[in-house]
């Protein structure tokens, strides 16, 4: 590149450059070739248009909800059936423990009383407007 750097008249210093001829500067920027820049082809008519791509993806994206909120309908009535029966099989369980309970109850009152009845002393008996009765 050369430019002409005919003087204007002002100091030349580090921080200015002289200004070019501007029909000097015409010339050699006519001379430069253009940039190279990608320019795409153009289309001719292939392929499916970005409305028929956005109604495909719409409906895909409705249907998918509509199956998501069938499926949460299943779960939740799948939730409340089980949960009846829970609620259902409360009493049996109850009952059930319950028995287990007296059981359970009956065989210590029955050892308590084996163990007791030989000793007198640890009978309880209430007490009267005497006092203590004593048993001897």
């Amino acid at each position: 590149r050369q430019v002409s750097t005919q003087s204007t008249g002002t100091m030349s210093t580090p921080y200015h450059t002289p200004k070019p001829d501007p029909k000097q500067l015409a010339k050699l920027l006519q001379q430069w070739k253009p940039p190279k820049v990608f320019v795409a082809p153009p289309r001719k008519g292939k392929g499916i248009s970005g409305l028929a791509w956005f109604t495909i993806l719409s409906v895909l994206t409705a249907y998918g909800f509509y199956k998501r909120k069938k499926a949460n309908d299943y779960d939740r009535k799948l939730f409340y059936e089980e949960r009846e029966a829970r609620i259902n099989i409360v009493p049996l369980l109850q009952a059930e423990e319950d028995r287990r309970w007296l059981r359970v109850k009956e065989r210590i009152l029955q050892e308590e009383s084996e163990y007791n009845s030989e000793r007198l002393d640890n009978i309880w008996i209430p007490e009267t407007k005497e006092g203590m009765i004593k048993i001897e």
